[in-house]
């Protein structure tokens, strides 16, 4: 008799963890689906833009996309950039061996 009502309590339990669940799940699937209608109806308001505004705000912005091209022309290449340091970085290289050999005093012995 116990093992019965020790299963009929387990049963029962589990009926109401699953009714919980349920719940649980309902409720997010609601939310959910205000959230979609709501972002939906925003959608459709957003929409009632005339072309002639549209067509303006692709106007403005393709001008802007002009003037960031054109001010981006004079940036060098970073393969430039890179050419440009390898070939400093020689001359500073170069010269500073060049000031130390002219610096150092050297005595030339030659012997027979």
């Amino acid at each position: 008799m116990k093992a019965l009502l020790e299963a009929v309590e387990n049963w029962i339990d589990e009926r109401i963890l699953v009714s919980s669940k349920v719940l649980v799940f309902e409720t997010k699937f609601k939310e959910m689906s205000d959230r979609i209608a709501e972002l939906e109806g925003k959608e459709n308001e957003d929409n009632s833009e005339s072309l002639d505004e549209l067509t303006e705000r692709v106007d403005t912005l393709e001008s802007e996309m002009y003037e960031v091209e054109k001010t981006t022309e004079d940036i060098p290449d970073t393969y430039s950039i890179e050419v440009m340091i390898d070939d400093a970085l020689e001359t500073k290289v170069m010269d500073a061996v060049k000031e130390e050999l002219d610096a150092t005093e050297f005595k030339v012995t030659i012997e027979r």
